[in-house]
């Protein structure tokens, strides 16, 4: 009794990996899968058992067949692999796209500041830039920092590059980065001794409107009229200022959220 329910237990199994399979976009992966869910299954093990022992007497040959339990161990081992491998190809496909999607989309740009950082076991870079032509999504500001962090890599030789795409020249250091990629082509982590990966990228995942861009502007280009003797910003009289020139009230006065989430770029 206990063969035969792992034998429908092993055949569920694979049933369920292939449906997932097939909704992620893998159908080749998913058939291999239902075939593979049709053997361990008790009848349909009985059923082939009787033919190959039927032909061995026909043929005159000792007749011996794999048993069950044996059986369904090894298709269960072999759905594992068949998952596996689906994975495996599947993020590379993935990354492919995306690598290709993200082609031609990079904008130019204006390197703000380049400073060095590098230490004894490290060579490195850090680059804040904004975008000299328009972007307005996150795989162009993706496409941007990456294609910084490439052509600076190549001009310094160096073993990271950090590059921060900010929202605009009179924004820089306050935060507001739209776009940032870590660099690091042979693998070394910040401290040049762990792994890490060769890419980690990070952007906005909205597009930045006008208004809310100009919002952004008008707030740093008045912030200094509005600093005290000891250099701390007035903010409520700073956004009564805005306010009263943008037509909002104090008290309804905020910034848009902006803020770079994960981009899943490798291309290693």
């Amino acid at each position: 009794m206990f063969i035969k329910i792992l034998g429908w237990l092993v055949a569920i199994w694979c049933w369920f990996v292939a449906v997932a399979l097939l909704t992620n976009g893998i159908p080749v992966s998913a058939f291999v899968l239902f075939l593979l869910s049709i053997i361990p299954l008790p009848p349909v093990y009985a059923r082939i058992k009787s033919r190959l022992l039927t032909k061995a007497d026909d043929d005159k040959i000792p007749g011996k067949v794999m048993g069950p339990g044996l059986l369904s161990v090894l298709v269960f081992v072999l759905s594992f692999v068949v998952l596996i491998l689906s994975i495996d190809t599947s993020g590379k496909s993935q990354q492919a796209d995306l690598a290709r999607s993200i082609e031609g989309k990079a904008a130019s740009y204006q390197v703000l500041e380049l400073s060095d950082s590098s230490i004894a076991t490290m060579k490195r870079y850090r680059a804040y830039i904004v975008a000299t032509s328009p972007v307005g999504s996150a795989e162009e500001y993706a496409a941007t920092v990456i294609h910084a962090a490439k052509d600076l890599q190549q001009q310094t030789g160096s073993d990271q590059v950090s590059v921060f795409l900010e929202l605009d020249e009179v924004s820089k250091g306050y935060g507001w980065v739209v776009a940032r990629a870590n660099y690091t082509p042979k693998g070394p982590s910040y401290s040049g001794t762990d792994k890490t990966a060769v890419w980690e990228v990070a952007a906005y995942p909205k597009e930045i409107t006008a208004e809310e861009r100009s919002l952004i502007l008008d707030w740093f280009g008045a912030r200094n009229q509005f600093l005290d003797a000891d250099g701390v910003l007035n903010e409520e009289a700073l956004k009564a200022f805005l306010g009263e020139k943008r037509g909002i009230a104090p008290e309804d006065f905020s910034l848009p959220y902006i803020h770079a989430e994960d981009f899943p770029y490798k291309n290693d």
